[in-house]
């Protein structure tokens, strides 16, 4: 058996991805932070502790809005000690009190797991009587549950029906996102220039991802303001904290290559042509230049690109372009994945399952393998029947191996081919049958799996399932040599000695 422990990035797979105002930081926006400035002084200790005392009493008078307020008071650790469990109860009551907000933010809460169990099902019953209360962070968070299917079926209509109520409550980013459906054809047709319209709205309402997208969008020229550039959106998005903005900038207006410049201006979010996404992996292949490769995948990235968002996740795991951070890499690789990037899910499970810059957990991996795997990613099914072949975070269990390696090697899955071929060659779980066995060892080693090829050499080696053959064995080791199999090098070298 075999599993695959490295990264993907999108040129192998296709050979063999912030800042504060970033918008797929977790899954459901919060409103509730503010200024959270230490106060050391008695003087303001005492005020704080009277403010608190005073919107207890306003709670307990059934006064939704002091219950908002003491549950962002609990959210945020302000005047009293950071307790989410006590802020679901201020929040439960303002809820109760049909206060929009108070719901809203019953939902953040089951959304992210803070003092309780994390309930996507529960998240989005408190988001739906958010927004009939006609509250914008309801909407908001509504739309993007049903635009990443999560706790629901994913429904792009339904998600911009949401996000257009979100906007005309004057929710910027609600605008923003609304604008992407329309950049990226998701459930509408294609319209740059209605993108741009709420663009422009998300923008004017001083959310700098609406600023960005207009600089994103740029590139076409329609509807764009003639005398404002790109870069002037990028700048003003900057000042807005969109820190990947800042970076965009900084090359836009320092760089000297003329053709890099004028490639990030006009390259295009998401699949079209040409896409930044695919420009940056070219900056990652002959040419290699990490700098430039990472600001075509931060315009992608934060343009709701999955792609663009798991090489950006690459880049910090391999420090590349930037210094290694597992932590960066692993914010990108989940926004990646919430963004529905096979890749994305598949390269989390590896961090989970080798704990680089988290801690070891086979459960989560095994999450997130399945993930990759429901959107046909091989290596995903072909980790995931590793891990069932070894009782790692889930029980042990032979055939559920066998089902996802068969679903990895007709995925054309080197991997899954091999180790689908040594469950028959081993008899693991099932009757040992060498016919079958060499029939998945051959298809993987066409695949360019190495061990494949080593383990058919075996096969003609030893005579199992075909005729004795020394010579065809030799050929089959040299060529797993040649794929990096360090067994077929062995058994090459050993096949030399004999005379083969």
């Amino acid at each position: 058996m075999k599993f695959i422990k490295t990264f993907l990035p999108l040129s192998l797979a296709l050979c063999t991805i912030t800042g504060c105002s970033s918008i797929f930081t977790s899954s459901h926006d919060d409103r509730s932070s503010h200024d959270n400035t230490v106060k050391n002084d008695t003087v303001a200790n005492n005020e704080e502790a009277a403010n608190i005392a005073r919107l207890v009493q306003a709670c307990d008078s059934n006064d939704a809005d002091g219950c908002l307020e003491l549950g962002h008071a609990y959210y945020n650790g302000e005047g009293v000690k950071q307790n989410y469990s006590q802020s679901k109860i201020y929040y439960e009551k303002a809820c109760n009190l049909n206060h929009g907000e108070g719901c809203a933010m019953l939902g953040v809460l089951y959304a992210k797991g803070r003092g309780v169990i994390k309930d996507y099902s529960k998240s989005k019953t408190y988001d739906e009587k958010a927004c009939n209360l006609n509250d914008d962070l309801g909407c908001l968070n509504l739309g993007l549950s049903y635009q990443i299917g999560q706790g629901t079926k994913q429904d792009y209509g339904l998600a911009k029906s949401y996000y257009q109520k979100s906007c005309d409550l004057n929710k910027g980013l609600g605008c923003f996102r609304l604008g992407i459906l329309y950049t990226r054809g998701l459930g509408v047709r294609k319209d740059y220039s209605k993108a741009k319209t709420y663009f422009e709205k998300s923008c004017d309402l001083k959310d700098p991802n609406g600023c960005f997208g207009l600089g994103a969008i740029y590139f076409v020229g329609k509807g764009s303001k003639h005398n404002i550039t790109a870069e002037d959106y990028y700048e003003r998005a900057c000042r807005g904290t969109h820190y990947p903005a800042c970076d965009i900038y900084k090359e836009l207006t320092e760089s000297n290559d003329r053709v890099f410049v004028q490639q990030l201006k006009t390259c295009v979010p998401g699949d079209a042509k040409p896409s930044c996404s695919s420009l940056g992996i070219a900056y990652t292949g002959v040419t290699r230049d990490y700098n430039k490769a990472k600001a075509f995948f931060t315009k992608d990235c934060s343009m709701l690109g999955g792609t663009g968002c798991n090489e950006l996740g690459f880049l910090y795991n391999h420090g590349q372009g930037v210094e290694q951070d597992y932590s960066e890499a692993k914010k990108y690789y989940e926004r990646a994945c919430k963004l529905n990037s096979d890749l994305g899910c598949f390269n989390l499970g590896i961090l989970y399952a080798y704990a680089r810059g988290v801690s070891q957990d086979f459960y989560k991996a095994e999450i997130y393998y399945e993930k990759a795997c429901s959107m046909h990613n091989g290596y995903g099914c072909a980790n995931l029947g590793f891990l069932y072949e070894n009782g790692q975070g889930v029980r042990q269990d032979f055939s559920q191996a066998k089902k996802y390696y068969e679903m990895a090697c007709k995925l054309n899955n080197g991997l899954g081919c091999f180790n689908l071929g040594d469950l028959y060659d081993k008899g693991k779980g099932l009757r040992p049958d060498f016919s079958r066995a060499k029939t998945f060892y051959e298809k993987g080693c066409k695949l360019k799996e190495g061990d494949a090829c080593n383990n058919l050499g075996l096969l003609y080696a030893r005579g199992n399932g075909v005729r004795h053959n020394p010579p065809t064995a030799k050929n089959y080791f040299k060529k797993a040599c040649d794929l990096g199999s360090q067994n077929g090098c062995n058994n090459y070298r050993l096949a030399l000695q004999k005379g083969f």
